[in-house]
C-alpha cells in the first residue's frame, strides 16, 4: 500500500488517485501472497505428474474465490463503507473515525473469511480426497 501510494505521489498530489493507488497496492500485495501460498499448498498436495500446474492453479483460484469471495463482496460493497462512515459520525475526529471503522471492517472481513476457510476444510474442497483402490482377494 505504501509503495504504491508513494510511487503515485511522484506523479500526482490528487487525493483520490493516491487513495486508489494505495488500495490497488494493498489488494495486489494481499492477494498476491495468498495466491502464492495456496498455489504452493495445492502443488504439494497434487504431487508430481502431468498437468499438475494447471490443476493446481485452477484449484487455487477456486479456493480463493470460495474462501474470500463472500467476504470481499460483502466488505467492499456494504460493511467497509458503512462502518467507516459510522466511525466518522460517531467519533469526532475523522481520522480516528475512519481508522475505527476500518478496524471493525477488517475484523468482520477476516471472521467471514475464516468461516469460509473452515467450510472448504470440512467439506474436503481444500484437500483433494484420494480414491481408495479396492483390493481383490485372490482367494
Amino acid at each position: 500500500m505504501l509503495v504504491a501510494s508513494t510511487i503515485a505521489a511522484r506523479f500526482t498530489e490528487w487525493p483520490p488517485l493516491l487513495a486508489i493507488a494505495a488500495i490497488a497496492g494493498a489488494t495486489v500485495g494481499f492477494y498476491g501472497v495468498l495466491v502464492l501460498t495456496v498455489l504452493r499448498e495445492q502443488l504439494a498436495l497434487l504431487g508430481r505428474g502431468r498437468g499438475r500446474l494447471p490443476r493446481a492453479l485452477t484449484r487455487s483460484l477456486a479456493l480463493l474465490l470460495a474462501e474470500f469471495g463472500v467476504a470481499e463482496i460483502t466488505d467492499t460493497f456494504f460493511l467497509r463503507p458503512t462502518l467507516m462512515m459510522a466511525g466518522v459520525v460517531l467519533i469526532v475526529d475523522p481520522v480516528w473515525g475512519l481508522l475505527a471503522g476500518k478496524l471493525v471492517a477488517d475484523v468482520l472481513f477476516y471472521a467471514v473469511a475464516a468461516v469460509c476457510y473452515r467450510i472448504t476444510e470440512r467439506t474436503g474442497i481444500r484437500r483433494p480426497r484420494r480414491r481408495l483402490r479396492r483390493r481383490r482377494d485372490a482367494a
